[in-house]
């Protein structure tokens, strides 16, 4: 039997991962050995996990009334996500944006998920900060209210639960934070390039095990460090504000000098300092946050890594053009003529577009900017079904433009008389602003 719902393709291993748990001992064990399991069995379990709760609250439902606005639309999904009881975190979602006539039947939900996490990470806003790599990754800001970050971590969890690939462009030391795996100085790297190296270099100045209180001394108790480091508050954006001040890395460290001896234990605890303890209340809530709705019982914080955690939340970053062909239904009005030209046309265009409007044609036909994790052949619809990517070849008499149905992955394509037409329309739609119920 070839499953057409997520429901179903984890249903046919639900029994023997089941079994398999029970095997395994409980939570703790099977944590353990499944954590050593290769992802694609650790996504499959993971999967079948998830497909046993949502069979539980199928027939509920919950709603949620927002805004776009980028100024509060974070906060007023926070604060609606804060007021529901641990079962109403798994009902599926019915969602409305204010001043808009759509009917949410999937495609507004993938849409909230895209505009919530675009002001989730613009760096106005307070709660992440972006790095200086060249990666442009985000930190949780140093100086965000941790009052916000459980709903934070309710918002992430739901959109692992419900399996929508986010742009989430958190760096990778923030899903070590939620996994409490440790930290270690080649993480600093992808943090701040110049203390990274500064850190390095510390460590290939600590004692040998040869050392002898005769040999004079060397670099490090020149340089006249003690166990503590200066910090400064910063603003939304991450700009410094306000004086310096200092913060000690061990108990009363500004009065303990840092030598060859203990420089080791100075770059464990400044690399502790740096990755954690700073934002360590925000960490806390984040991860309490993501538990309410996938709670240890559900072992995904216990069994995937941190590069597997993102690819579970991100989805693949790349636009495989070959890939989203391939899994390409075609349907034609009976007032279309030719369509195949057009088809072809159409592909032709897209594999020349850049990376960033291929990811805007994306947004505009599914609602989301993220390719799922397998690529192509798993875009679904809100209930979880299968439901590819579909042109709709249109005559122009029922169409003038590209128009979109999100609820269905659906592009309304007119068939236009040339290729340069063609290439026009799609032009404007991923120029314009492809969010917003005003086309579909």
């Amino acid at each position: 039997m070839v499953p057409q719902t997520t429901t179903e393709f984890n249903a046919m291993a639900l029994d023997n991962a089941t079994a398999s748990l029970n095997r395994a001992g409980g939570t703790a064990a099977a944590s353990l050995r499944y954590a050593q399991l290769p992802f694609p069995r650790k996504y499959h379990l993971w999967l079948t996990q998830v497909a046993q709760v949502k069979e539980r609250y199928h027939h509920r439902l919950v709603y949620i009334r927002t805004t776009r606005q980028a100024a509060t639309v974070v906060t007023a999904t926070v604060s609606r996500l804060m007021a529901l009881s641990p079962d109403e975190l798994h009902y599926p979602l019915n969602i409305r944006f204010a001043g808009e006539p759509g009917v949410d039947a999937g495609g507004l939900e993938r849409e909230w998920y895209n505009v919530v996490t675009t002001a989730l990470f613009d760096p106005h806003n307070g709660y992440f900060v972006e790095v200086e790599h060249a990666s442009k990754s985000m930190l949780i800001h140093p100086n965000a209210s941790p009052k916000w970050f459980r709903g934070i971590g309710r918002f992430l969890g739901r959109a692992l639960f419900d399996g929508h690939p986010i742009p989430a462009r958190m760096n990778g030391i923030v899903y070590k934070q939620l996994l409490g795996v440790p930290y270690n100085v080649e993480d600093v790297q992808f943090v701040d390039v110049s203390i990274y190296r500064s850190l390095k270099w510390l460590q290939s100045q600590q004692l040998p095990t040869t050392y002898h209180t005769s040999t004079p001394a060397t670099t490090v108790d020149a340089l006249e460090l003690d166990f503590s480091v200066l910090e400064t508050d910063l603003d939304e954006r991450g700009d410094p504000i306000g004086t310096s001040y200092v913060v000690d890395l061990k108990p009363h460290g500004r009065h303990i000098r840092v030598t060859n001896a203990n420089v080791a234990e100075y770059v464990e605890l400044y690399v502790h300092r740096l990755c954690l303890t700073r934002v360590s209340p925000c960490v806390a809530a984040l991860r309490h946050g993501l538990q309410d709705v996938l709670p240890p019982s559900m072992l995904l914080l216990d069994m995937m890594d941190h590069k597997e955690l993102e690819l579970l939340l991100c989805g693949a970053q790349d636009v495989d053009v070959a890939d989203w062909k391939k899994y390409c239904y075609v349907i034609a009005s009976k007032a279309a003529v030719n369509p195949i030209e057009i088809v072809k046309w159409f592909w032709d265009i897209v594999a020349s577009m850049p990376r960033e409007r291929q990811v805007k044609l994306l947004q505009y036909v599914t609602g989301s900017v993220c390719v799922p994790l397998h690529g192509f052949q798993a875009l679904t619809n809100r209930d979880g079904s299968i439901c590819h990517f579909t042109l709709r070849i249109v005559s122009l008499e029922e169409a003038t433009y590209p128009v979109a149905h999100t609820c269905s992955n659906r592009l309304d394509l007119p068939r236009y008389e040339d290729k340069t037409t063609l290439w026009h329309a799609l032009d404007m739609i991923t120029a314009m602003d492809v969010t917003g119920f005003s086309t579909a």
